[in-house]
């Protein structure tokens, strides 16, 4: 009697414990494990970030990367899109032009960087994942360092900020789930 009431019990936890409880956690432990004691990521920005992808929630560690690399390249591809728009709106003599072009250079070579951590990542070459996702990293800030060395006022100062935010994301993830 014992083992059948051991049995059942097993049989009902097992028949309605929810599978994406497992999965689910991922994300919320991903970020967590992270962002804890990392005063440049905050832990919901990270959860709310991942939840804006779905799929995020029923993949694994290397999925869960790939997603925040995507994520990071779409935001790569926004600061540019704004990096295009005002240089269309800016007078050919303007100072502002060299900065641009310098940030344009900084995010086409911080996606090409991104795509090339994709295929590492794919086969396992996690060292040079981590180099290339930290050369991506950078955009932002030597985006910012053109401007202040021109001592003109950024235009792009909140998308370089929100793209070092997302992009600090995957090099973590890479740097604390791994590399040793």
């Amino acid at each position: 009697m014992a083992k059948q009431l051991l049995f059942f019990f097993f049989f009902i936890v097992v028949l309605f414990h929810p599978v994406d409880v497992v999965t689910a956690n991922i994300v919320t432990d991903t970020c967590w494990k992270i962002s804890h004691g990392n005063s440049m990521l905050n832990n919901q920005f990270c959860v709310s970030l991942f939840n804006s992808v779905p799929s995020s929630h029923n993949t694994d560690m290397k999925g869960l990367t790939l997603i925040s690399i995507q994520l990071t390249t779409q935001k790569a591809k926004q600061v540019l899109a704004d990096i295009y728009r005002f240089l269309g709106s800016t007078q050919p003599k303007d100072p502002k032009i060299i900065c641009l072009k310098s940030c344009q250079q900084s995010y086409l070579d911080a996606i090409g960087s991104l795509n090339d951590s994709v295929q590492m990542i794919e086969t396992k070459d996690y060292i040079d994942a981590q180099m290339a996702l930290s050369a991506a990293f950078d955009a932002g800030s030597d985006c910012e360092r053109s401007f202040s060395e021109s001592k003109i006022s950024s235009l792009l100062s909140n998308d370089n900020d929100s793209y070092t935010r997302v992009a600090y994301i995957p090099l973590l993830i890479v740097a604390d789930f791994f590399v040793e």
